[in-house]
């Protein structure tokens, strides 16, 4: 009798199970007869590839290039080509070219080195630092505008304009009028670069193909979408593709996309071959090619009463996006959403562009795109506040949505953000008013009597900064499919949660939930990851996993099953997803409405001491306040917002790890929905830090991370600016 595809799955299965037992890293598996994969990638970074010269390979050892891609070369992702391997036009320094497989990964590496290429040169027009550089220049006459982006022969990934009330119709005279009739007008450039430091494990991926059946192993987000893509290049039935998930280090983008092309890269020698094949990024090719961060410049113009209250604010975001980017479209929208923050604003105009650039792919952790757009537009707050001497509290209060006294002019709408509580627990805590005011009491007599004198005491500044942080972007591409939750009830009493894996931490939380719905001990709840091929969620894991989102959803089934649980008989299955009632809250189109399905605030506040002696930043204490809903689990969330403090303190001075022991939590009371906290810390310390640091420094802080000879300078500057003030006098 004929093995059927089903019997055969199994019996392959059955086969690398034992390989999964003991490890949870694809890269400590080892199979007999392993090929170790290293890339070959190109030292140019423009020009078509002529020749590729390289020595004799021994037996058993092989080199792959496009043409020996059974089906398709190049695949599209969320609309964006992307080659597996490059075979002509060079489109960024580092591109893979092609691949060399072999028994030992040393020798593989020895002859790798003696490869060479050769290029047809040619002029590639990349215009993106010549942008950056006109487009951040401070105009002295307050009357024009920021510069627009000048014509470029750059190609443009994705770009968005925003513009409300005398911006909105393009009527440049009357918006330029509202700066020159305002009392302050304050113009920067801000730029940060976060680059998230990782240790773990680099990404990659094994196959195995055996008897028709391509087996792989790898800490894939995007299940689906893997399973897919390996199917339209070696040309595999994708009922024929096993994908056994690994554990999973690194969240962003890059490595959302990237791990599909690795896995298709050691598919075609695994195929070739008929041997397992394993391809394993290097520490300086993750750092290169996964975790490059997104370069992003933000240039902002605001326009402010003498009493404090902004009439308008012009930004421009430039985006370095690299040689392709499939999110750079949503990147870029996300950035937008945000630099509008929690503030009403009347009039303003936003204008981003992201770029194509001869770079790398860059990067992003999906709850941290708005990192950027946040610390240009609180430090540009903050700024306001220098120049109008109001308190950076009262400012926010005067200009907040909280503020019921202006009409909502914006063209977003978020949920109800307790602003004012927020400052106000804050300020509490921290004692940030008395402390804000005598600080800068200091920098002023420090300014007059500054020798810069190396043995002066250190000096101390405090910032804040607000925050929002959306999740479930009903804008995103990736949310055609939606999120969805199932959950039944079995005969014998206990619930199953068919779900992907969550945290243990969040499936305790849905545990504690549906046994508290549907009075039941919590450990009669169950989790059911198992999916049939081609029936898993369709989302990036990370997105499935939003805690806010699939919490609502569990709640919601638990609550159907509790209506029907005793009229019908059991098992009972109920799924529950994002209705097309709350989608339609947000119009694309027009870019307005509700762009989030949730949304939590916060607002933080960070001391810092700096030693005019050594050069050195010390932080004294950070004090965080945050409006998310009920928490289901404050030991858990404290944990969260800890764990992402100390990553973010690792990213704001260049080679230097700070740290911070008082760190202060707290959280608003409220029994509304619990909503997302994962984004909340990377959105405002690094705000409130620039903002601290350059209070006690008296020189603003435009971009991070901060380097130590930036440091050093600082302190020159100030020096000057006092000589220069003592001659006046």
């Amino acid at each position: 009798m004929p093995e059927t595809l089903r019997t055969r799955k199994t019996r392959i299965k059955k086969k690398i199970l034992r390989l999964l037992l003991s490890q949870d890293f694809y890269s400590d598996l080892e199979i007999d007869g392993m090929l170790y994969a290293a890339l070959l990638r190109s030292p140019s970074g423009s020009g078509t590839i002529t020749s590729i010269s390289y020595p004799n390979i021994p037996e058993g050892y092989f080199f792959f290039t496009a043409a020996d891609i059974p089906e398709n070369d190049v695949v599209s992702m969320l609309d964006t080509p992307i080659s597996i391997f490059c075979s002509g036009n060079v489109s960024y320094q580092g591109e893979p070219i092609g691949m060399l497989v072999g028994p030992d990964q040393k020798k593989v590496n020895e002859l790798l080195s003696k490869f060479e290429i050769l290029y047809d040169t040619e002029t590639v027009n990349s215009a993106l630092e010549t942008i950056i550089s006109e487009n951040t220049k401070t105009d002295a006459d307050q009357g024009k505008d920021i510069p627009l982006l000048p014509p470029t022969a750059a190609q443009t990934a994705a770009s968005r304009i925003v513009r409300t009330g005398k911006a909105l119709n393009g009527n440049k005279s009357d918006f330029q009028q509202l700066f020159k009739d305002a009392a302050c007008t304050v113009e920067n450039t801000w730029s940060y670069v976060i680059q998230h430091q990782s240790y773990e494990e680099t990404n990659g991926a094994i196959c195995l193909f055996d008897d028709g059946i391509l087996t792989v192993f790898t800490p894939t987000q995007w299940l689906p979408h893997l399973r897919k893509t390996l199917s339209s290049v070696l040309s595999i039935d994708m009922n024929h593709i096993v994908v056994k998930k690994t554990k999973i280090s690194n969240r962003n983008t890059t490595g959302i996309w990237g791990n599909a092309i690795l896995a298709c890269q050691a598919g075609i020698a695994a195929v070739k071959t008929g041997k397992p094949v394993k391809i394993c990024l290097t520490r300086e090719e993750q750092k290169k090619y996964i975790e490059k961060p997104v370069p992003v410049t933000i240039t902002c113009k605001t326009a402010a009463t003498a009493e404090g209250r902004i009439v308008a604010q012009q930004t421009r975001i430039i985006i370095a996006a690299g040689a392709y980017n499939p999110f750079a479209g949503e990147i870029l929208d996300r950035l937008v959403i945000a630099s509008c923050g929690i503030y009403n604003i009347p009039n303003i105009e936003i204008i981003g562009k992201a770029y194509v650039s001869s770079t790398a792919p860059s990067s992003v952790t999906m709850n941290t795109i708005e990192a950027q757009a946040y610390f240009a537009l609180e430090s540009q707050i903050q700024a306001v506040a220098d120049r109008t001497g109001l308190s950076p509290v009262e400012l926010r209060e005067i200009n907040g949505f909280s503020n019921s006294s202006f009409v909502n002019s914006m063209p977003f709408f978020f949920n109800a953000l307790k602003l004012k509580e927020t400052l106000e627990g804050l300020t509490s805590i921290s004692d940030f008013r008395r402390k804000y005011t005598s600080y800068r009491i200091d920098r002023h007599t420090d300014l007059i009597n500054f020798t810069g004198n190396p043995s002066a005491s250190p000096v101390r500044g405090i910032g804040l900064a607000c925050t929002l942080s959306g999740s479930g972007y009903f804008g995103s591409h990736v949310y055609d499919t939606g999120q969805k939750m199932e959950v039944t009830m079995e005969k014998d009493g206990t619930l199953t949660i068919h779900s992907l894996p969550p945290s243990s931490s969040v499936l305790n939380i849905w545990k504690s939930i549906a046994a508290g719905i549907l009075d039941i001990p919590a450990e009669s709840v169950k989790l059911n990851s198992k999916f049939d091929a081609n029936q898993e969620p369709q989302l990036p894991e990370d997105i499935y996993n939003n805690l806010s989102i699939m919490t609502q959803l569990i709640k919601k089934c638990c609550r159907s099953i509790q209506r029907k649980r005793f009229r019908s008989p059991l098992p009972i299955t109920v799924k529950k997803g994002i209705t097309s009632a709350q989608k339609k809250k947000w119009d694309q189109e027009s870019f307005s409405g509700e762009p989030f399905y949730t949304t939590a605030g916060a607002a933080a506040a960070v001391e810092v001491e700096f030693d005019a002696a050594v050069y050195t930043v010390t932080i004294r204490g950070i004090w965080i306040t945050i409006d998310c809903g009920e928490i289901l689990s404050v030991a858990a969330a404290k944990q969260t917002i800890r764990k992402n403090i100390q990553q973010v303190l690792s990213e704001l001075i260049s080679d230097t790890i700070l740290s911070c022991d008082n760190i202060n939590i707290s959280f608003l009371q409220s029994t509304a929905d619990p909503r997302q906290i994962d984004g909340l810390v990377y959105n405002i310390i690094p705000a409130a830090f620039a903002a601290a640091v350059s209070q006690a420094c008296s020189v603003t802080v435009n971009s991070l991370p901060i380097k130590t000879d930036s440091l050093y300078n600082m302190e020159r500057i100030k020096l000057n600016a006092t000589e220069s003030e003592k001659e006046k006098k």
